[in-house]
């Protein structure tokens, strides 16, 4: 299986805790599923079509977090450190709720 199918089916739902990168990777998985091809340019013009661009920090911001790509060959336990990082903050924030209600 492809990294980025690996990727993509692997993680649904956004795991990320930055608004930012939640942006992105909704994004990404927008053109994945459309069979459009991510890069620099055609992420940059996808968010910058949903008016987007601006707020997640420009082609400047998208450009660095291409200057060190993770390897694919760790891709599974990148994988597992977004999930359970997600899963940690979502039982938090039902802790948070339960005690509120409490």
């Amino acid at each position: 299986m492809p990294a980025c199918e690996k990727a993509f089916k692997g993680l649904d739902t956004d795991p990320f805790y930055e608004l930012v990168n939640q942006t992105i990777w909704r994004r990404c998985r927008e053109m994945w599923q459309s069979k459009t091809a991510i890069d620099l340019v055609t992420l940059g013009q996808h968010l910058r079509d949903a008016g987007e661009l601006d707020d997640v920090g420009g082609y400047g911001h998208l450009s660095s977090l291409m200057d060190e790509p993770p390897s694919a060959a760790n891709l599974g336990y990148y994988l597992e450190i977004l999930v359970e990082k997600a899963a940690r903050r979502q039982t938090i924030a039902m802790l948070a709720e339960a005690e509120a209600a409490a």
